[in-house]
């Protein structure tokens, strides 16, 4: 499949189809089902779970969990962005297993914000979500700041 790109685009969405509607020709260039979710305020002990559901589309993200589970395989781009007050390690895993991990260290006194993101490839069923160590302990994330989560499968 090929895309042109022109002076703009518009993009509309109808279910969990997103189209792509090229100004010049009038025509649809991109059609596909997409599946995509952004959360925030995120927190908890281990697993990170966002509660705030901005956009769900593909209903595939679980507020309860924190979990993205993929229906179908492919290509999934996944972001995340933890703020914490103490040193913390946290990760993107797949499945219980680490994709992208990332250590910030701070002074314990102000508020230390980290983002992290990465692409891997899916099965159906695969699952994704945030996990967070904080100081060497088992400090919990708080849920009252800026914490995300963001994915998009294709």
């Amino acid at each position: 499949m090929s895309i042109t790109l022109t002076s703009w685009n518009i993009v509309t969405k109808q279910d969990t189809y997103w189209y792509n509607v090229d100004s010049s020709q009038g025509a649809v260039i991109f059609s596909e089902n997409t599946v995509a979710f952004e959360a925030r305020n995120g927190g908890g002990d281990s697993i990170i779970v966002f509660k705030d559901v901005l956009l769900n589309t593909g209903n595939r993200f679980s507020s309860s969990t924190g979990k993205f589970t993929a229906p179908y395989s492919g290509l999934h781009l996944c972001a995340a962005k933890i703020c914490h007050n103490k040193s913390y390690i946290f990760y993107i895993k797949k499945n219980g297993y680490v994709m992208e991990k990332k250590e910030v260290t701070t002074s314990n006194t102000a508020v230390v914000c980290s983002s992290l993101t990465c692409v891997t490839y899916l099965e159906t069923g695969d699952k994704v979500n945030i996990y967070v160590h904080v100081d060497g302990l088992s400090h919990s994330v708080p849920e009252n700041v800026k914490n995300e989560f963001i994915g998009w499968l294709r």
